[in-house]
C-alpha cells in the first residue's frame, strides 16, 4: 500500500483515489483488530479484506489509465 500512495502522491490530480485508499485500509484495519479480538466473524473479516483488495486494484487502474493517456498526449 505504501508504493501505491508514493504514486498517488506524484499525481495531484490522484488524490481522491489516495483519500479512497487510506478510508478502505482504514476501514479493513478495523475489523482486523476486531476479527483479532474475536468480535467479528471470519466472514467479516474476509469481506473487508476482499473489499480493501478491490479498491487497491480500482486504484491500481485508476493510475495505470492515467498514465497510459500521459504517455499518448
Amino acid at each position: 500500500m505504501k508504493e501505491i500512495l508514493e504514486l498517488i502522491k506524484e499525481k495531484d490530480y490522484a488524490k481522491e483515489q489516495g483519500y479512497k485508499l487510506l478510508e478502505s485500509y482504514a476501514s479493513f484495519a478495523k475489523i482486523q483488530l476486531q476479527f483479532q479480538q474475536r468480535l467479528v466473524t471470519e466472514q467479516d473479516y474476509i469481506k473487508s479484506l476482499k473489499n480493501f483488495l478491490n479498491v487497491c486494484i480500482e486504484v491500481l487502474d485508476f493510475l495505470e489509465k492515467i498514465e497510459q493517456q500521459d504517455r499518448k498526449g
